[in-house]
C-alpha cells in the first residue's frame, strides 16, 4: 500500500476512512498517524517526463509514478531539471517533493536548493516558488494559484554538501490544482 495512492475524482460532503482489518500485531486496534485527502488530484501523476539527465533504472517518469519506492536520479554535472507537460493550461495551488530521506536514504542526500517553474510553451520558464537550504524529507508548499501548461522542478544544489557535481534524488514530484 502506498500512502500517496491516487483515487478517481469524486464529490462528497463527507469522507470516511473505513478500516476493515487492523494490523495483525495490534489486536483490534487501528492506528492512523495521518489521513489526508486533496481536492483537484495530482496533475502530474503518471505523466511522461523529460529530464536534463537520468540514470538507467532511475528514469524521470519514476518521480511521477505515485510509488514511494522509486525515484528519478541524475548525477550529471550542472543544474538538473525534471519537466512535465500537463493537459493544457492547468491551475496549480500546491506542490510536493519527496526527497531521499522519505525512502530511508541518508538525510544528507535530501535536495537542498530547487525551484518550481512554470511555462506555457515548454521553452520560457517562470520561477513560481524557490526553496533553499532544505533538509526535510518532504517539501509541501501551498502558493497563490497560477496557470501553466508545463511544470519543471529545477535543482541548483543537490544536497547540503554537493553543488553541481552530486546526485539529485527525487522519489516523487506532485502538483495539485483545483
Amino acid at each position: 500500500w502506498d500512502p500517496a495512492l491516487p483515487v478517481e475524482p469524486f464529490q462528497a460532503p463527507y469522507v470516511r476512512l473505513l478500516i476493515t482489518a487492523p494490523t495483525s500485531n495490534a489486536g483490534d486496534v487501528a492506528r492512523v498517524m495521518e489521513f489526508e485527502l486533496y481536492g483537484g488530484g495530482n496533475v502530474v501523476f503518471g505523466r511522461a517526463a523529460l529530464a536534463s539527465h537520468q540514470i538507467a533504472g532511475e528514469e524521470a517518469a519514476l518521480a511521477l509514478d505515485g510509488q514511494s519506492t522509486t525515484k528519478w536520479c541524475s548525477n550529471a554535472p550542472g543544474p538538473k531539471w525534471l519537466q512535465v507537460a500537463l493537459d493544457g493550461p492547468t491551475t496549480i495551488r500546491r506542490w510536493r517533493v519527496h526527497h531521499a530521506q522519505s525512502n530511508g536514504e541518508n538525510a544528507a542526500w535530501n535536495t537542498a536548493d530547487f525551484r518550481l517553474q512554470s511555462s506555457n510553451d515548454g521553452t520560457s520558464w517562470t520561477d513560481r516558488d524557490v526553496v533553499t537550504g532544505n533538509t526535510a524529507a518532504l517539501t509541501d508548499r501551498t502558493m497563490a494559484p497560477f496557470t501553466a501548461a508545463y511544470l519543471r522542478l529545477y535543482i541548483t544544489k543537490e544536497t547540503s554538501t554537493e553543488s553541481g557535481t552530486g546526485a539529485a534524488r527525487i522519489y516523487e514530484f506532485e502538483a495539485y490544482g483545483d
